[in-house]
C-alpha cells in the first residue's frame, strides 16, 4: 500500500511532474480507494454487504484523517 500511495510523490521528487499539489491529491485519492477496496473485499469474505463495508471503512478513514488534522491544528 505504501508503494502505491508514495508513487505520485516520488514521481514529483524525481521528475517534477506532477506538481506537488497534484501529487498529494492523487496520493490521497489512491489511499482512499485502497481503503474502499479493502473494506469491499473484507465485506465480501465475511458474507456481509461488501459495498456497505467499503463505504463504512472509507468514511472511517476520512473521519480519522480529518480528526488528526484538527488535533494537529489546535493542539500542536
Amino acid at each position: 500500500m505504501f508503494a502505491a500511495t508514495a508513487t505520485p510523490l516520488l514521481l514529483h521528487l524525481a521528475f517534477g511532474v506532477p506538481s506537488l499539489a497534484q501529487a498529494s491529491q492523487v496520493s490521497i485519492l489512491v489511499a482512499v480507494s485502497l481503503v474502499f477496496v479493502a473494506g469491499y473485499a473484507l465485506g465480501h469474505v465475511a458474507g456481509h454487504a461488501p459495498l456497505r463495508q467499503g463505504l463504512r471503512m472509507t468514511i472511517a478513514a476520512i473521519s480519522t484523517f480529518l480528526l488528526l488534522i484538527l488535533i494537529q491544528t489546535y493542539f500542536a
